[in-house]
C-alpha cells in the first residue's frame, strides 16, 4: 500500500529524514471512505511501528445509510478537526491511557494524524466476546476520564459531545416516524444539556473504540469528544453489549458510579460527588431516549433498536409526559 505524499513529508519531518518505511497496513477505511487508518512500521526507529489517519473527503461520497447531504460532509469534517484538536491540546493532559499524538497536518483539503500504536503497549482489540471485566475496565476508564474532565470548558472540541447530538442530527429528526419521541426530542436534549455538572464526554465510546491488556483499557477514536453529562458515554457503552449481558445492567451502572465517586474525591474534592452521581443516574433513561430518538430517524431497523432500548425509552417519556400534565 502506497502513502500520501503528505503522509510521507509528515513522517519523515517528525521522525527524520533518514526513517526508513516498512510494511503499511490497512487497519480499516474511515466511514463513507473519508480515509484510511493505517499502521505504518517504521524501520531503524525508537519506536517499531505508528498509526496513521489519512483524512480526505472523496470525490463521491457514499453513505453505509445514505445520508449523503452537505450537512453530514460538514459534521463530519468538523469531526476530524476536532479530533486533531483533542490530540494536540488535550491528549497529553489525559490521565487515561490514549494514544500520545505525534503530529497533525493538513494541506490542500488532506489531513493526518501521526499517533502512537496502542499495540506496542500491548493493547488489542476485542477478539473474542466481550467478558465482564473488559466492560468494568472500560468503565473504569470512563468514571476516571469524566472525573478528571469534570466543569472543564470543551474548547475547540464538540460543545456537545456524541455523533447523535440533536442539534447536529435535524435531517434525522424530521425523518423519523414516532411523533411522541419526537415531540420530547428538544425537552429530552435541554435536560441532559443543562444538568448542573457538565465534563468532557468520549461522544463515541462503543466497544469497538476500546483496546485492552491484562492491566486495563485504553480509548481511540476522539471525533465526538465534547461537552456533556458523562451518563452519555455510560448507556453507549451499555448499548454495545451483547444482550445475555444486560441482565447484569445495574451491577456495572453501579461499578461505574462506584467508580466515579472515587476518581472525583481524588480531582474535586469540594464538589459533592454523591450528587453527582445521584444527578447523572437520573439522566440514564434519557440518555437512552436521545439516543434511540437519533437511531429512529437515521437507520429506523437498526439493530440497537431492541426490547431493552425501546422499553427504557418508554419510561423516559411517560416520565416526561407526566411532567407536562401535571403542570
Amino acid at each position: 500500500m502506497l502513502l500520501s505524499e503528505l503522509t510521507f513529508s509528515t513522517l519523515k519531518d517528525r521522525f527524520g529524514a533518514q526513517i526508513q518505511i516498512g510494511q503499511v497496513e490497512l487497519i480499516q477505511s474511515l466511514w463513507s471512505d473519508f480515509g484510511q487508518l493505517l499502521r505504518v512500521e517504521l524501520l531503524d526507529a525508537l519506536m517499531k511501528s505508528v498509526i496513521v489517519k489519512c483524512i480526505k473527503v472523496p470525490t463521491e461520497i457514499s453513505h453505509p445509510k445514505g445520508w449523503h447531504s452537505d450537512l453530514s460532509t460538514q459534521r463530519k469534517l468538523k469531526s476530524y478537526q476536532v479530533e486533531s484538536t483533542w490530540y494536540q491540546e488535550y491528549s497529553k493532559l489525559c490521565a487515561t491511557k490514549v494514544a500520545k499524538s505525534y503530529v497533525s497536518k493538513t494541506l490542500n483539503h488532506e489531513t493526518v494524524i501521526i499517533l502512537e500504536d496502542l499495540a506496542c503497549c500491548h493493547f488489542l482489540p476485542l477478539k473474542y466476546d466481550v467478558s465482564s471485566k473488559q466492560i468494568k475496565q472500560c468503565l473504569n476508564w470512563l468514571a476516571h476520564f469524566h472525573a478528571q474532565h469534570l466543569q472543564v470548558n470543551p474548547k475547540n472540541l464538540w460543545q456537545i459531545g456524541s455523533y447523535w447530538h440533536l442539534a447536529t442530527r435535524v435531517e434525522e429528526l424530521a425523518a423519523m416516524n414516532d411523533s411522541d419521541l419526537k415531540a420530547q426530542a428538544h425537552n429530552i436534549n435541554t435536560l441532559l444539556n443543562k444538568c448542573e455538572y457538565q465534563t468532557i464526554i468520549h461522544g463515541d465510546a462503543k466497544l469497538a473504540n476500546f483496546l485492552f491488556n491484562n492491566e486495563g483499557a485504553a480509548a481511540v477514536d476522539f471525533q465526538y469528544v465534547g461537552g456533556g453529562v458523562g451518563i452519555k458515554d455510560v448507556m453507549l457503552l451499555l448499548s454495545s453489549m451483547p444482550q445475555t449481558l444486560m441482565k447484569n445492567e445495574t451491577v456495572y451502572l453501579d461499578f461505574y458510579f462506584a467508580k466515579l465517586a472515587k476518581y472525583l474525591s481524588r480531582y474535586h474534592d469540594y464538589i459533592d460527588a454523591l450528587d453527582v452521581c445521584k444527578q447523572w443516574r437520573s439522566l440514564y433513561k434519557f440518555a437512552w431516549a436521545d439516543f434511540v430518538r437519533f437511531l429512529k430517524g437515521w437507520s429506523p431497523n437498526h439493530f440497537k433498536l431492541n426490547q431493552h432500548s425501546l422499553a427504557i425509552t418508554e419510561l423516559a417519556l411517560i416520565e416526561l409526559n407526566s411532567d407536562i400534565s401535571n403542570n
